[in-house]
């Protein structure tokens, strides 16, 4: 009975969180891809740059409480590196650097999703 309580009320409760976190999630996303753009074509990327560490240090406490802090902390230096290969004009580097840190984005967008294996 109790375990069914769980599967009712949870994703009941959890549609703002979960909304939230897509929200964020995407904001993040879609300044990164802007980032990318920006690297792809050669424009400045100053405002860009500024746009996606915003919009992390926005989001960071909220996605601290949802995961561990080590998926955290692997978005933080991500971002870290990615500025340091833009100052070194490094574009590849920096385009290798986004892909993988869109991918880390992703994952964290699915971060509150209730999936079955994490109740039994």
């Amino acid at each position: 009975a109790v375990a069914v309580a769980i599967l009712i009320l949870l994703p009941l409760g959890g549609g703002g969180m979960r909304q939230e976190t897509v929200r964020r999630s995407d904001e993040l996303r879609v300044a990164l891809e802007a980032l990318e753009s920006s690297v792809l074509d050669g424009a400045p990327h100053t405002a860009q740059l500024e746009q996606a560490r915003e919009s992390w240090l926005r989001s960071r406490r909220y996605f601290s409480a949802l995961t561990d802090h080590e998926r955290i902390d692997r978005v933080n230096e991500s971002l870290a590196r990615i500025e340091a290969f833009l100052s070194q004009n490094e574009t590849a580097e920096v385009l290798a650097e986004l892909n993988g840190l869109l991918a880390m984005v992703e994952r964290l967008r699915d971060t509150d999703r209730l999936f079955l294996r994490n109740l039994l």
